[in-house]
């Protein structure tokens, strides 16, 4: 029974061959288990940071397989989280955090041209709206603390402006954010592979790791295959 395909992977369908299982016995400096956004975002920087460095990614399907290719696209930094950050962390850590996710919006649009991804990475803002009444002001909060720090991630608007800019009148209030962005998930995460194996890393699609040890000589069983590492 064939894997079911988001439709962003089919939309993208055939943009290159599988990479083969793991089978035998290798070793790495790093593994990493999953080929996603974090795995293969992870694997580039390492790479980036030491050529030398062997890196390998196991992941059970293909890349953007999972939830990397099956999202709704939206490119969002955490400002709109930051009432919860500054329970846990403070207002000051919160606002680190979110500032942090805010540059990693352009990040991502910078990638996508520097390499040649055509992921339709378009930064267009986000609307954060109300369609009820239990939604009513769900953002005052949020919208309050960045206000109180001087910080200008929202704009106010009228309900009229909401209804316009959303086109339909059921969005009855709301704030706009300019620092956000859409992109074709799945187009990403296999460019992020794309880039990765350019830059020497090895990838093993279609490999399941069954357990992997803790205590050094660190080692990774796969359902084909076994890493050990060089210096775990």
């Amino acid at each position: 029974m064939s894997p079911h395909r988001s439709f962003w992977l089919q939309e993208i369908a055939g943009d290159a061959p599988e990479a083969p299982p793991l089978r035998g016995e290798i070793k790495a400096d790093v593994a990493i288990v999953g080929g996603g956004f974090v795995g293969l975002w992870t694997a580039i920087r390492i790479k980036e940071h030491s050529l030398a460095c062997e890196v390998v990614v196991l992941e059970q399907d293909i890349c953007g397989g999972g939830a990397s290719g099956r999202n709704g696209g939206f490119v969002l930094s955490w400002m709109s989280k930051l009432s919860s950050l500054a329970k846990l962390f403070g207002i000051q850590e919160a606002l680190r955090i979110a500032r942090g996710s805010e540059l990693a919006i352009d990040e991502i649009g910078e990638f996508c041209r520097r390499n040649r991804i055509d992921a339709d990475f378009r930064k267009g803002g986000w609307l954060w709206t109300a369609t009820s009444a239990a939604q009513l002001n769900a953002w005052e909060g949020v919208v309050r603390h960045c206000e109180e720090n001087d910080v200008r991630a929202f704009e106010r608007l009228d309900p009229e402006e909401v209804s316009r800019r959303a086109g339909s009148p059921a969005h009855r209030a709301g704030v706009f954010m300019e620092n956000a962005a859409v992109v074709q998930p799945a187009a990403l995460v296999r460019g992020l592979r794309r880039v990765a194996l350019s830059l020497g890393v090895r990838i093993f699609e279609n490999t399941k790791v069954h357990t992997f040890t803790r205590t050094a000589p660190v080692t990774i069983q796969t359902n084909a295959g076994k890493i050990f590492g060089r210096n775990w």
